[in-house]
Formats: structure tokens, C-alpha cells, sequence
């Protein structure tokens, strides 16, 4: 099967110098090449060939190091703005044990501390979870009324 390709496709246009501004531009030379590629007669692939077997070796090392695998990309946590209202003991409890991390070397944030309290609850069993409950004094829900 034979296809012959017309090639009447315009030239791509070269950039003219200033001192060539003047001149008129040569005629293009047709692309004898090109229209010999394309006439040619395309047969269909042979088979392939089949895979050439290789004697078992030692895999040779590069002199090159092997650059490393990029890390996965980590995404960091959405995070949530609360707020919420307590008694006060309790927010004397979260001072206090922002002053025992301080003493012991580490300075943290009343957010660390009420972060950390709830991993360790999550761990109790549902009934501690429910003494502990039971422990905590009523308060109002919402936010206190405007004077």
C-alpha cells in the first residue's frame, strides 16, 4: 500500500535582520527528504523477535549513587478552631499543669494540655469514661447573656 503526501504546507517564516529588511527573500527549496519519507511504503511489523536470554551475572554496581526516593507527601491536619466555657477550677487545673511541664524543662500551651488530656481519656474504658462524667460539676450551655 502506497500514500503520497502532499507537502504544499507553508515554510515556517525566519526572523529578518534589519539589514536584510530591504532584500527580497530567496524562494524556498522543497523538502525532497521529507516527501521521499512519506511515499515510502509502509509494511506492517514482523513478529517479534524473541527476547535474548542473558547468562545469570552478578548485578554490577554504578559508579553513581542512586539518587533517593522522594518522600510522600504529607499532608498536614485540618485544624479547628472551639472554644467552650468551664468552671473555673478546671482552668486552675490546665495552669497547673502548665506549671509542672514548665518545671520539668518544657514549656506548653493550655491547647497541649487540654490536646493531651483528651488522648489519655480516649484510652480509659467506657465505664471510667462515664465516673469521670460523673465527676465533672453542671454548668450552663451556651455563652453567658450581654450585661
Amino acid at each position: 500500500m502506497t500514500t503520497s503526501v502532499n507537502v504544499s504546507a507553508p515554510a515556517a517564516k525566519l526572523p529578518v535582520k534589519a539589514k536584510d529588511a530591504g532584500k527580497a527573500t530567496p524562494a524556498k527549496a522543497p523538502a525532497k527528504s521529507v516527501k521521499a519519507k512519506k511515499t515510502a511504503v509502509v509494511s506492517k511489523p514482523a513478529a517479534k523477535p524473541p527476547a535474548k536470554t542473558m547468562p545469570a551475572k552478578a548485578p554490577v554496581k554504578s559508579a553513581q549513587p542512586s539518587k533517593p526516593a522522594k518522600p510522600a507527601v504529607v499532608k498536614k491536619p485540618k485544624l479547628v478552631r472551639d472554644s467552650f466555657t468551664m468552671p473555673q477550677a478546671d482552668h486552675d487545673l490546665i495552669k497547673l499543669c502548665k506549671k509542672t511541664a514548665v518545671s520539668s524543662g518544657r514549656e506548653t500551651k493550655k491547647s497541649e494540655v487540654v490536646r493531651a488530656a483528651i488522648q489519655n481519656f480516649a484510652t480509659l474504658s467506657g465505664a471510667q469514661q462515664l465516673a469521670a462524667y460523673a465527676k465533672l460539676q453542671a454548668i450552663a450551655l451556651g455563652r453567658p447573656k450581654a450585661k
